[in-house]
């Protein structure tokens, strides 16, 4: 049997990898805390432990950084919503859809989403890796909601062009946010008045 040879990461690109992921992690929870225009790179570097020069190593500047968190946040959501069973009827797994966006936004594990996000897409290009997964991520939206249209499972009149802007605005809605954090509202709530919105009864 031919052995190949198993290129392995050297302890300099693994420590590279780490502080990477780790500065990732760190502009995540100060454009959360402080929002993005409030947030600096010298806060950046300070809440990571490392100098400005080596956080500009990994970053050329904020707008950068704050992509990058985007497209982790992009991706995370993928991901999660990929892991809803596919055999289910189209009117339950659009249900099920409905959920795991809600929850993966608002719930106990959720993933960052920051207002700045819009303001920085807008001068992408569609070629940018952001652009890209964020059409990924509404394509697949686009596709439950058809399939659930087609099968009748629509509420009658809701145009599937409304029905998914109105579950992606959900997920990109930071006063939603602020209601669960004031006990006005909760995930449960959110999820059942989308499918209300959109679902016939079941």
């Amino acid at each position: 049997m031919e052995m190949t040879d198993t290129v392995r990461p050297s302890l300099k690109e693994k420590q590279w990898r780490l502080r990477q992921d780790t500065i990732l992690e760190a502009a995540s929870e100060l454009m959360i805390s402080k929002g993005y225009n409030a947030m600096t790179m010298d806060d950046v570097a300070n809440l990571v432990g490392i100098s400005k020069a080596t956080l500009y190593q990994h970053f050329s500047s904020k707008h950068d950084l704050a992509i990058s968190v985007a497209c982790q946040t992009a991706d995370a959501a993928y991901e999660n919503m990929s892991s809803v069973e596919a055999n289910l009827s189209s009117r339950e797994r659009l249900s099920a859809l409905i959920d795991q966006i809600i929850e993966v936004r608002y719930g106990p594990q959720s993933q960052p989403y920051f207002e700045a996000v819009g303001e920085l897409s807008e001068i992408l290009s569609d070629e940018h890796p952001f652009i890209q997964k964020e059409k990924r991520n509404t394509e697949f939206v686009k596709s439950a909601i058809r399939s659930a249209k087609t099968d009748g499972a629509l509420v009658e009149g809701v145009s599937e062009f409304v029905a998914v802007y109105i579950l992606l605005g959900a997920f990109r809605c930071n006063e939603l946010e602020k209601a669960i954090r004031s006990g006005d509202t909760s995930v449960g709530e959110i999820s059942q008045s989308i499918k209300a919105m959109l679902l016939k009864p079941g």
